[in-house]
């Protein structure tokens, strides 16, 4: 995780995190994906993922956070998030079929942030949990709760993920 504010160490750092994880996709893609409990888990994940995502659409977030990322006071989605994901995160991304950016689609903004949002699959817990207090507002507390309780289940399924990737990981190098 870099929370260096020196833009060229954090876009040095994210390049190396990237770079790490694009390595780790080309040893270990195929022998990742003989393994049942974690295809398992992305299979799991990936449903989890899709059901907040609709969940945000349904209740108005994926709009009110465009609009917010229009304004000139920016969005929760700043230049230095980028620097929260680590290769194994990054990986998981690869597994699911993602390409990951290198360049940014906007100055100033986290380099994954796209035109329709994230342009990863698999995010950060403060991207998928985040809720800024007009949104809260907004959703009031049963929306909020609502979005919480989904999105909960895919924070749940990205620790287990993330923990088998980072286990497999360090087993795979310690019989090497």
């Amino acid at each position: 995780m870099v929370f260096d504010r020196n833009t060229e160490n954090l876009d040095a750092a994210v390049a190396v995190s990237i770079n790490q994880a694009n390595a780790l996709y080309d040893r270990y893609a195929g022998d990742l994906a003989r393994e049942k409990a974690l295809t398992d888990l992305l299979d799991a994940y990936s449903e989890a993922i899709s059901r907040t995502q609709e969940r945000m659409r349904t209740l108005g977030v994926v709009a009110a956070c465009a609009r917010c990322d229009s304004q000139p006071s920016g969005s929760c989605c700043f230049k230095g998030v980028e620097g929260w994901y680590e290769p194994e995160i990054l990986l998981i991304n690869r597994l699911m079929n993602v390409s990951i950016p290198r360049r940014p689609e906007a100055e100033g903004q986290c380099l994954f942030l796209g035109e329709r949002g994230c342009r990863l699959k698999a995010r950060h817990s403060f991207c998928v949990n985040f809720l800024c207090p007009t949104l809260r507002e907004a959703l009031g507390p049963s929306g909020t709760a609502d979005l919480l309780a989904v999105a909960g289940r895919e924070l749940l399924l990205g620790l287990e993920t993330e923990t088998f990737m980072r286990r497999w990981l360090r087993q795979r190098k310690e019989r090497e």
